[in-house]
């Protein structure tokens, strides 16, 4: 891997810097977040992983995360600032990760750093940098496991570390499970095309489904169930029109979608793993996204997969630079396609339609000033309650079960259905957008 010249680092600083001053700017906590503070709080408090003291029913969609809330809280630290201390460092790894990936894969000078700069200005990448959940974490986990196991194959290294990254995401975040088994079919195909060994495969694949499996019965064993009660509150099957929808904002905002012959032409030129790997996971992810409708919260699904598509879209304009590098009306194109995502993505991040609800989708302004209300009717609450104004033993029934029910500490059933183990198997009447 080649060194990287004074220019390069200046610009580096540069963009960290926009990425830094877009962080500061779209900041927030989502209401969703206090659920894992709530778990986590009731844990400490020695009431184990239980919404409301002496009922287990799992609400709560990031295991690790929630476990990681409850060390935090242990130390005595605030959840809600140390949640995004956490993921903030999460992000900046991942994009030194992505940065790192990008030197190796990519032999003209400077297109390495698109896939930093395009992050860098978007309202997505920074905004998510925090919010309290641990979208960054799987996203880090994500990126991580899959450049270890494309490493792994490729120089024929040990595939235990991998699978360990793997386990972590499937504990992270129950789509963990949905992308392993994707690598697992990778590892399959690499074994069957020989690029591998019975005993390497088995490496990767044991801890992984021993992993799994403990949790698995944990749960069972803890809660009565194999699958998380969140599955049946928020699986009402297939639907695609919503899913259409929110594809549309991304481009509507992004302009991401003129780009998507990368994922066909980079695999078809390069040939290699890592290429192919690429493509298709992201062609896996929107089909996901397309199946369930998307998110309640803008692009929550997508960004997790930024670093997968920009650097595909860096490949390819490593290839179009290197194959026409003599012919400057050329090159200058590259430069135009450059700048001219990073305008789209700079406008579209701060354009006024995207600061409103669209489609049944939240803005990051719209997340934040809702948390922001919960918190406040929370401790409103909690006041009054402390005051003797009402009993300790009052029962709340909300919608938007985060930060009220956290900072009022009252027994709190979720008509939603989250934590509620009946309410979640009742028979669906209409549909609704997936959240937390």
């Amino acid at each position: 891997m080649r060194r990287i010249k004074p220019f390069e680092i200046v610009v580096s600083f540069l963009l960290l810097t926009i990425y830094g001053v877009q962080t500061a700017y779209f900041y927030f906590l989502s209401d969703d977040s206090f659920i894992s503070f709530r778990y986590a709080r009731n844990l400490v408090e020695g009431h184990g992983l239980a919404w409301n003291p002496g009922q287990f029913v799992e609400g709560y969609t990031n295991f690790l995360w929630t476990l990681m809330m409850a060390a935090v809280l242990k130390l005595n630290l605030a959840p809600e600032l140390w949640s995004n201390i956490i993921s903030i460092s999460c992000a900046l790894l991942l994009l030194f990760l992505i940065s790192n990936f990008a030197r190796k894969r990519i032999t003209t000078n400077f297109i390495w750093l698109f896939p930093l700069s395009v992050c860098a200005v978007s309202r997505s990448f920074p905004a998510w940098s925090s919010s309290g959940l641990e979208t960054m974490l799987f996203a880090l986990l994500l990126f991580a496991a899959s450049s270890s196991l494309l490493d792994a194959l490729q120089n024929r290294g040990t595939l235990l570390w991998s699978a360990c990254l793997f386990l972590l995401l499937c504990l992270c975040r129950p789509e963990g499970l949905l992308f392993s088994g994707f690598a697992f079919c990778f590892i399959a195909y690499s074994f069957v095309k020989k690029d591998i060994g019975l005993k390497s495969g088995f490496t990767w694949v044991f801890p992984l489904m021993l992993g799994v499996g403990v949790h698995f019965l944990w749960r069972h064993a803890y809660y009565g169930e194999w699958l998380p009660n969140t599955f049946y509150a928020k699986v009402p099957g297939l639907w695609f029109s919503q899913g259409f929808r929110y594809l549309s904002l991304i481009q509507s905002d992004y302009q991401f979608g003129w780009f998507m012959p990368c994922l066909l032409i980079v695999p078809l030129i390069k040939r290699d793993k890592t290429s192919l790997y690429f493509s298709l996971i992201i062609l896996l992810q929107l089909l996901y996204v397309l199946a369930i409708g998307g998110d309640r919260f803008e692009f929550r699904f997508l960004v997790p997969f930024f670093g997968f598509y920009l650097l595909l879209i860096a490949e390819a304009l490593d290839i179009f630079w290197q194959r026409y590098n003599q012919d400057a009306s050329l090159t200058f194109v590259v430069v135009v396609l450059w700048f001219g995502l990073l305008g789209t993505t700079l406008y579209g991040s701060h354009k006024k339609s995207a600061s409103k609800q669209r489609y049944g989708v939240a803005s990051i302004q719209g997340i934040r000033r809702y948390a922001t209300s919960r918190a406040w009717e929370g401790k409103f609450l909690r006041r009054l309650v402390e005051k003797k104004l009402i009993p300790n033993d009052t029962i709340l029934c909300v919608g938007g079960a985060g930060a009220l029910p956290y900072y009022s500490r009252l027994t709190t059933i979720d008509r939603r259905g989250l934590s509620d183990h009946y309410l979640a198997r009742l028979p669906l009447t209409h549909r609704g957008i997936i959240a937390h």
